[in-house]
């Protein structure tokens, strides 16, 4: 089930080890993900399959850690990667990290709401999402679609449509979340962005 996973049933002990594993392999998966590259540079054969793996495995480490040990073991390790890496890389990291969440596994929302916070004005300061301006039409480019997707709680895989992934048993739990939303919303002029929007609106009619 979406709400529940391997993290709500781990000890302190395990989380632990778990972290030490995040911590011996972060260096490597930054680097392989254009960490010293500037922030327009394309990564060639990025480690997408890894990506997935070790991202969920970071979210996974957060519950009970400080928020400099989160900014240390995530957060400043993704904000600099270059703009598409980093766009690929978010929208990976903040689904595992709503699983923990809104999962009840630990992760309370105030830091939830800062990590969601922290990566979105790094997505509000990348040249992509400041092209949105200029960009009348209905699609989107293939790395940013899926990172704005993320942070409105929507599945987008570059086809079909984009999905909201949060269950309606759950939507209660997203009004800490609406001031980072609205940021979103109103500075990112496009389409897409309301699209996704939109499909959270369909679950979570009203601000309570």
């Amino acid at each position: 089930m979406w709400l529940r996973n391997a993290s709500g049933l781990l000890d302190v002990s395990v989380r632990s080890w778990l972290r030490d594993v995040a911590r011996v392999y972060g260096k490597w998966t930054a680097f392989a993900n254009g960490s010293e590259l500037s922030r327009n540079s394309s990564v060639e054969n990025a480690p997408t399959e890894w990506n997935e793996a070790y991202f969920g495995l970071l979210a996974i480490c957060l519950p009970g850690m400080e928020p400099r040990e989160v900014d240390a073991l995530a957060l400043i390790p993704i904000i600099s990667l270059p703009d598409e890496a980093f766009f690929d890389a978010v929208a990976s990291f903040l689904r595992s990290v709503d699983k923990v969440h809104f999962g009840d596994c630990g992760l309370q929302a105030p830091e939830a709401v800062r990590i969601r916070a922290l990566l979105a004005d790094r997505l509000m300061n990348s040249s992509g999402w400041r092209r949105l301006y200029a960009d009348e039409s209905p699609s989107i480019e293939r790395h940013i679609g899926p990172a704005i997707a993320a942070f409105f709680l929507n599945d987008y895989y570059g086809f079909g449509s984009p999905r909201c992934y949060l269950p309606p048993t759950v939507i209660g739990l997203l009004n800490p979340f609406i001031p980072v939303l609205e940021r979103l919303v109103k500075s990112g002029p496009h389409f897409f962005v309301a699209l996704v929007a939109l499909n959270l609106i369909e679950v979570f009619p009203k601000r309570a």
